[in-house]
């Protein structure tokens, strides 16, 4: 049981220290991940650009009870898919961006 309580213990004293979690270039922050899409972008750009792949569907990712969605569009004349909306849902609010260029 001492080594049970003791590892809890320890893990408490790592996480609040920073260490034992995803370094910051390996974070998987929905919100960062939200300010690097930019309008024009095609859906594939707009994947690479989140940083890793989908985890909740197609065009889907979700962490720490966040979610991203992104929804396309496409252009006449264009066999591009472009992004057009991307709503992250937090725990707290909704943010919704519109990102379509006609």
């Amino acid at each position: 049981m001492g080594h049970v309580v003791l590892g809890g213990a320890a893990a408490l004293v790592l996480s609040a220290c920073g260490g034992g979690g995803d370094s910051s270039t390996n974070s998987k922050d929905l919100v960062v991940a939200l300010d690097r899409l930019e309008p024009g972008m095609t859906i594939e750009e707009a994947i690479a650009a989140i940083g890793w792949p989908a985890n909740a569907g197609d065009r889907a990712w979700t962490d720490s009870g966040n979610q991203l969605l992104l929804f396309t569009k496409g252009k006449p004349y264009d066999d591009a898919t472009y992004l057009d909306v991307a709503t992250l849902r937090l725990i707290d609010r909704t943010i919704t961006r519109y990102y379509f260029v006609e």
